[in-house]
């Protein structure tokens, strides 16, 4: 595939969905879009979720995993609108999702925060942060799960200021500690540190400037 094309994304047979090396949306530059022009998307509040989770206490075995089923149901349904690139819809599907799901099928419950977290990347760059503290509650339901740390990764490597780098390189370090081969992981690396040496350089730049002007 050439460098210039993009990649389609794709549905693996886990049910998760990942993407090619266009990872943040291009439609919008940073500064650019007015706030109206912002798609929405429905996102659980913790209230909602915190009563959720208090109610499923009571729940029979039978009615968990007839909700597990349901939330799977709704995940092929995110996933269907992933695939076509209606990214507002999959977040919308696999934020019910999140919500049906029982708290007992926490890989499942993974999976989709880390889902949720790429459609959003491609939906809007707005929505960075927010895709971020779904990779990080990805990771913390599923320590070895490798796509969310690699979509963190990529939220902190679209950072224009170069402040997140670190970040982005502690994630690709991880993953590369426990899939050395891992290619796309390898190519995030090399373009970080490509990253990296620019922005430093620049620095080096803006600090000689001062250091004449002073």
């Amino acid at each position: 595939m050439e460098d210039n094309e993009k990649e389609p994304a794709i549905i693996t047979v886990e049910g998760e969905v990942s993407l090619g090396s266009n990872e943040i949306s291009e439609d919008f530059s940073e500064g650019g879009p007015i706030e109206d022009e912002i798609p929405k998307i429905e996102q659980e509040t913790e209230e909602e979720m915190i009563k959720i989770r208090n109610l499923e206490k009571d729940y029979s075995e039978e009615l968990k995993f007839k909700k597990h089923q349901e939330a799977l149901e709704l995940k092929a349904v995110a996933n269907t609108f992933f695939k076509s690139g209606d990214y507002q819809a999959a977040c919308n599907s696999y934020t019910q999702a999140l919500k049906t799901c029982p708290l007992c099928f926490k890989p499942d419950i993974s999976i989709l925060y880390a889902n949720r977290a790429t459609a959003k990347l491609k939906l809007h760059y707005t929505y960075r942060e927010s895709a971020i503290e779904d990779c990080t509650r990805a990771i913390s339901l599923n320590p070895i799960y490798v796509k969310p740390r690699l979509r963190r990764a990529a939220c902190y490597m679209a950072a224009e200021d170069g402040s997140s780098y670190e970040n982005a390189s502690e994630d690709l370090r991880l993953v590369l500690q426990m899939e050395p081969l891992n290619r796309e992981a390898i190519s995030m690396y090399k373009e970080l540190q490509e990253k990296i040496t620019e922005r430093d350089k620049k620095m080096e730049e803006v600090m000689g400037d001062y250091v004449v002007s002073y």
